[in-house]
């Protein structure tokens, strides 16, 4: 019945027990989200929208700290992504969470780490239940259905009784929304910053008594959201199992680009490397390619929207530049993508690339976890080379977190970086509040 389905989501939040196995994932998903978050909140990065931001809001009450540490955890887009939620779930439930946790020296680290799991598993849910019809319609879930998953995370880790927790539910439900015509501008990171600030107001007006629907708001936000293609069933059918932090999990980005084409890249860096292997030297490659077609299914490009980039934030976005880029350099790196000036080298060969959707297999929207890229160099002489890479093979390549933490604190010392990611093992009763105090400290 439509009137049940938000308490039996609430219900569902509040008698949570994440496992122990859930909570390590819940670790290390901190530990990313603090190495994307604290280069730019420290400066390692210098990102404009980050400045503008901080000095339009100066005050670091609860609500401020939720949205600036939401702008900063995706600012840079390496934050990580989940295949069920299609969006970025940690620089939204976390920022809430950090926001509102007390300054005290104690905290129940467990509490913290399975709070944080359940906004996961309320994330991904959410994705499952409205379907690939909301990214299709042109919402950008990290913020459209972020604001309810970290609303859910707060009334887990204050233990809100029920009639909060449907409220708070609805609270954020009703201020959801995020456009996906934002991409490649500063405005998308912003999405998550306003979902995480939407969550901390959601629960605070729950909590104070404010007046609300609490039936029926999740059902018609998944109806209007969907275009009425939503299974709302699937926000709490099995919840837990398995866990959603844990299968299919968060997935660490390994480049600073767009997650749609992180395949691309690590196809074509296999052809590089294949040439390179022959003992013939990239210029020889780069002398004799006449273009580069990419293949995959139809639709597969629906986040790399960006043909002709005009700047380093439109790039992370542009399958073209990426993959140039890719083969010229080698590796990609964050100043790759938040220089204002786009490498002009990498600008003429990114001409050169060609998107040839494969239209023998089921559309993206169908089938996204069978999404692929099939990379192909065509060179002088009909010589080709060709490589091809599908979803489920590249989550297999491993992400090296504490390589990803000196690549973002460029300017940290091997003893500052070893002191967070101790932090990071929650060994201690001063864990959390430690880190939650250092990161808002960090904002100054």
């Amino acid at each position: 019945m439509i009137s049940e389905l938000t308490t039996s989501l609430a219900e569902k939040i509040l008698g949570a027990s994440p496992p122990p196995s859930a909570q390590l994932a819940a670790k290390n998903g901190i530990k990313d989200y603090l190495a994307v978050t604290l280069s730019v909140t420290e400066g390692h990065i210098n990102d404009a929208g980050w400045q503008q931001l901080s000095a339009l809001w100066p005050e670091r009450d609860p609500r401020s700290v939720a949205l600036l540490l939401g702008y900063a955890g995706h600012a840079l887009d390496f934050d990580d992504f989940h295949a069920n939620f299609r969006g970025h779930p940690s620089t939204v439930i976390l920022p809430a969470l950090f926001a509102l946790t007390p300054q005290q020296n104690e905290l129940d680290n467990i509490r913290f780490l399975n709070a944080y799991c359940v906004g996961v598993e309320v994330a991904g849910r959410l994705g499952l239940a409205i379907t690939n019809q909301h990214y299709q319609l042109g919402f950008h879930s990290t913020g459209s259905l972020g604001a309810i998953a970290a609303t859910a995370a707060l009334c887990y880790l204050f233990a809100a009784d029920l009639e909060t927790t449907t409220c708070a539910l609805g609270l954020a439900a009703t201020q959801s929304t995020a456009l996906r015509a934002q991409f490649g501008s500063a405005v998308k990171p912003l999405h998550a910053g306003l979902a995480a600030q939407s969550a901390v107001i959601s629960f605070q007006l729950a909590s104070s008594g404010f007046s609300s629907r609490p039936h029926g708001v999740i059902d018609a936000f998944l109806e209007a959201m969907s275009q009425r293609q939503a299974m709302p069933e699937l926000l709490i059918k099995d919840w837990g199992n398995p866990w959603r932090i844990e299968s299919p999990g968060l997935e660490f980005k390994p480049y600073p680009t767009c997650a749609g084409t992180h395949s691309a890249v690590a196809v074509t860096q296999v052809l590089r490397e294949r040439w390179l292997s022959s003992g013939k030297p990239l210029t020889a490659l780069l002398d004799n390619l006449q273009r580069i077609d990419i293949a995959f299914p139809l639709g597969g490009d629906i986040a790399a929207n960006i043909r002709v980039p005009e700047n380093g934030i439109e790039a992370r976005f542009c399958l073209e530049y990426i993959i140039a880029a890719m083969l010229i350099k080698g590796e990609l790196h964050l100043c790759d993508f938040t220089e204002p000036e786009l490498d002009p080298h990498i600008m003429a060969l990114a001409q050169r690339v060609n998107r040839n959707p494969d239209r023998s297999v089921p559309p993206d929207v169908l089938a996204p976890e069978k999404r692929f890229h099939q990379v192909t160099l065509f060179l002088a002489g009909s010589t080709q080379l060709s490589h091809r890479l599908d979803r489920q093979q590249f989550l297999k390549l491993p992400v090296d977190l504490r390589q990803k933490w000196q690549n973002c604190l460029t300017n940290a010392t091997y003893q500052e970086i070893e002191a967070w990611l101790e932090l990071c093992l929650f060994n201690t009763p001063q864990s959390t509040s430690s880190i939650r105090n250092k990161l808002i400290a960090s904002l100054n």
